[in-house]
């Protein structure tokens, strides 16, 4: 429970002050009056800074107790944030303009090396605290729980930076509460305990560094590497000029993009987060069974959403992005847990920081690269010379995701390499997201692993079918031990459906129950297999 608390205050803070939060990429471009080079090197460089993951892996890589290291660091660095709040209260000040966009992206940078270089030292704790079977339920649940609190800041912030003129004192509020929710953090997760380690071996630098290579050098983890790299980088490439096209500008006297309030943006990202909450449990649940690497080259697939931006303009912006958004949720949800849990399982317990601090630098300073190459395109070429069906011209944002989509499928196809003990083959997976069987199976996961009411039970069970194979096998055997008999009757049909060798092994041990009605009805589920000896089946 602290852990989701300390997430959601976290989640608070970056849907306000962080590079791509609406809130922060707005006061950037007309509170300070940066371009969107410079709004782009905001995202760079504080995803750059998460290099400092490195140092911080060897540190914690060396300390018993990393609690009482990780709290002062990664709080003191939050801190930070504070002078974020005196930027916005002196941004009236338009002659100092340059140096207040230097400041404000300095605090950020430092904030997020900060966490960055804790951030081993949490991974590896959370690896040893919680169970790895429970990797995609428990990182699932918070991920909804943190999405939600920052859904409740971002429409918060947004409605009051648009209910006064008063601008620079607005901001320095709103900066003000996410500066506090920021350092409240690590300062909760206090009361968390954390497992005993061994003692960890003396090591000099020049082992520390072989560690790092031998990262690298690690075939299995080094496809994850580049796959997740590539795709971050192509993702990060529009991700700040969305938001500045649904807010819409004149450039060279032609409207661009929407005509979005504050308010508007914020309840944007509050649909994503709905959107991501709602399903990111089922995700979370469906990778513990189908695996981490199928879930997350999945999830992938659902920034193609963004093609929606090729048919927005100033009068249509409203649905479709919110269409985009709700879909974007929805569809994108399982990747980031996914991703984080599948280098989390692949990385040797003993070396858990190494890892996971390696894959942290790597995506982040890709993203960085992506961000800083959209933003100076966009500068670059801000309109283009044809039209689009959306009545606009194409710029920078068509521009952008184009590169970004491609760059995407490329990076997919590295993906597949990537290694998964549950992971079988991912072609059939594509069909079922298509046709949405794929949702169908996480919903049936979902009722089915929580305590639902007894008609939602029958349904789920009722809807497992041979293709399921055995994804749902736990939750029939969990519904067999129930105490309603139409629960439990159900769940001898399904298995009978299912008709793999584990269903009918259950289906037999079935078969020696005192009661009379359960043997029945287990000899009615054998004989709703295909297989062709049933007579043969039936021998005991």
């Amino acid at each position: 429970f602290v852990n989701i608390i300390g997430g959601c205050c976290i989640l608070v803070a970056l849907a306000i002050l962080w590079p791509t939060a609406a809130p922060t990429v707005v006061f950037l471009q007309e509170g300070l009056g940066a371009t969107k080079t410079q709004n782009s090197l905001n995202l760079a460089l504080v995803s750059a800074a998460a290099i400092a993951g490195l140092p911080g892996a060897w540190l914690f890589s060396r300390v018993q107790r990393r609690k009482s290291l990780w709290l002062p660091l990664t709080a003191l660095s939050r801190a930070f944030m504070f002078v974020a709040v005196g930027v916005a209260l002196l941004s009236g000040r338009t002659e100092y303009h340059g140096l207040l966009i230097a400041t404000f992206i300095f605090c950020l940078v430092v904030v997020n090396a900060g966490t960055t270089f804790t951030s081993p030292g949490w991974w590896a704790w959370m690896g040893d605290l919680i169970p790895k079977s429970l990797l995609g339920t428990f990182f699932g649940q918070r991920y909804r729980w943190i999405l939600l609190a920052q859904s409740l800041a971002a429409v918060t912030a947004g409605w009051l930076l648009d209910l006064t003129d008063n601008s620079s004192l607005m901001c320095a509020g709103v900066f003000l509460i996410a500066a506090v929710a920021a350092v409240v953090d690590p300062l909760l997760f206090g009361m968390v305990p954390e497992p005993v380690r061994p003692k960890p071996e003396p090591a000099g630098f020049g082992i520390v560094g072989r560690e790092y290579v031998a990262v690298i050098r690690d075939r299995a983890f080094l496809p994850l590497l580049i796959a997740a790299g590539a795709y971050s980088f192509f993702f990060n490439l529009p991700l700040v000029l969305l938001m500045l096209f649904v807010r819409g500008e004149t450039i060279e006297g032609v409207r661009i993009g929407g005509n979005a309030s504050m308010t508007v943006l914020s309840l944007l990202t509050v649909l994503f987060a709905v959107g991501t909450a709602l399903a990111a449990s089922q995700w979370g649940r469906l990778a513990d069974r189908i695996g981490h690497r199928i879930v997350w080259i999945l999830g992938s697939l659902g920034y193609l959403t963004h093609a929606t931006f090729f048919f927005m303009n100033e009068h249509n912006y409203a649905w479709l992005a919110i269409l985009n958004q709700a879909m974007f949720g929805i569809l994108f949800a399982g990747q980031p847990v996914a991703v984080q849990n599948l280098a989390l399982s692949m990385a040797p317990v003993q070396k858990r920081e190494f890892y996971i601090s390696v894959f942290q630098t790597v995506v982040a300073v890709l993203a960085g690269a992506g961000a800083l190459l959209g933003g100076w395109l966009a500068d670059l070429y801000p309109v283009l010379p044809f039209k689009l069906p959306s009545g606009q011209p194409a710029c920078y944002i068509h521009l952008a995701l184009t590169i970004a989509f491609a760059g995407m499928l490329v990076s997919m196809l590295v993906m597949i390499r990537v290694p998964d003990p549950k992971g079988a083959s991912i072609w059939p997976w594509f069909g079922r997201l298509l046709s949405g069987d794929l949702l169908r199976m996480a919903w049936n996961i979902s009722v089915l692993g929580t305590t639902a009411s007894t008609p939602r039970q029958v349904r789920a069970l009722r809807r497992i079918s041979q293709r399921d194979g055995n994804v749902m096998l736990p939750e029939i055997t969990r519904a067999l031990g129930d105490h309603n008999s139409q629960v439990r009757r159900e769940a001898l049909f399904s298995l009978g459906r299912l008709g793999t060798s584990e269903a009918l092994d259950l289906l037999r041990w079935y078969l020696y129950e005192p009661d009379a009605a359960i043997r029945a009805q287990s000899v009615e589920a054998i004989g709703q297999t295909r297989v062709p000896d049933l007579a043969g089946l039936l021998k005991l």
